[in-house]
């Protein structure tokens, strides 16, 4: 099992809402948040109108932020391309200092930069939750904030900056916190969070503020479609933490085998505010009409979990 962040793209995802149920699970994975003291708890703020997307005259060059993990061959895997063409239209991108959220242009079939088949000319309108912030015992200090998609539309490529102020509400700090999906359904919650490491900045406060969300554009081509069963699940008794086990069916109708599979869990507290999450990754490849067993705990950055939620998407295998 592994950690993962992945970048654009996402058609088809399973949810399933998870809450206090009698249960035992054996294993233990995935611990994202170890906090102690947060500085505030989130509530997700909803949109003062509902949102809307607005086609433009021109369609935009399709950008890839790069995500943990990935490298050039990868990224050129994902869309189709070869590395060759990928290194031509980004000369300026070294292939081994890649950074995560550096900007990449994707290379279409006459070699520019292929463009995403909706334009839009106005910003998706987001809010994002009140920042919690907890330190770590390595001095570090992790930040935490959440978005509904207030659309009705499928979003990808979610980022927001997370800037830490001091008393005079001067930024003294900043970091960009990437979606750890690349889907974010309509009416759905998506968690992004931010390790600042140690010596963290000494800051009164914390503000999110988007960066990038699209319209998820070409998703069929990309991910197979996913379904979640739930097994078990157990909780402390103060609900810090929350654990969940159950099943991930790849449809018998996908057009091949998962080269990724992730499941996202995300925890609530009372106020339907998100106060933690992990992700588990599938250590095989399944194939289609296969199920994998999965297991996720869930740590609370601050109140208690009162309930859970599961995302889960599973991207194809590039076509050759």
């Amino acid at each position: 099992m592994r950690w993962a962040q992945l970048g654009l793209g996402l058609a088809l995802a399973a949810c399933v809402e998870l809450g206090p149920a009698p249960g035992a699970i054996t294993t233990a994975t995935l611990l994202p948040w170890r906090t102690t003291t947060p500085t505030s708890a989130p509530t997700l703020v909803q949109p003062s109108q509902e949102a809307t997307i607005e086609p433009g005259p021109s369609p935009t060059p399709l950008t890839h932020l790069v995500q943990a993990k990935e490298t050039l061959l990868t990224i050129a895997a994902q869309y189709g391309v070869t590395l060759d063409a990928l290194l031509l239209l980004n000369p300026d991108v070294n292939p081994n200092l890649l950074s995560i959220g550096q900007p990449l242009l994707i290379p279409g079939p006459e070699g520019g930069p292929i463009t995403s088949l909706v334009p839009t000319a106005t910003a998706i309108p987001l809010t994002f939750s009140t920042v919690t912030c907890s330190p770590t015992a390595t001095g570090g200090l992790t930040c935490l904030t959440a978005v509904r998609n207030p659309t009705k539309v499928v979003l990808e490529g979610l980022s927001a900056r997370i800037d830490l102020l001091d008393g005079q509400g001067e930024v003294v700090a900043s970091a960009v916190a990437f979606a750890p999906l690349n889907l974010l359904p309509p009416g759905e919650v998506m968690p992004l969070g931010v390790y600042f490491e140690p010596p963290a900045p000494a800051s009164s406060s914390a503000v999110a503020s988007g960066l990038t969300a699209f319209p998820a554009n070409e998703t069929e081509t990309r991910y197979l479609e996913v379904s979640l069963q739930k097994g078990g699940e157990v909780h402390s008794a103060q609900g810090s933490t929350w654990t969940v086990d159950g099943q991930l069916r790849i449809s018998a109708d996908a057009a091949g085998p998962a080269s990724r599979v992730l499941v996202l869990a995300v925890g609530f507290g009372s106020q339907d505010e998100v106060v933690g999450y992990a992700v588990w990754e599938s250590p095989e490849a399944p194939e289609p009409g296969e199920s994998v067993a999965f297991d996720i705990t869930v740590l609370s950055l601050g109140a208690p979990i009162e309930r859970v939620s599961l995302l889960a998407e599973a991207l194809a295998v590039p076509a050759s």
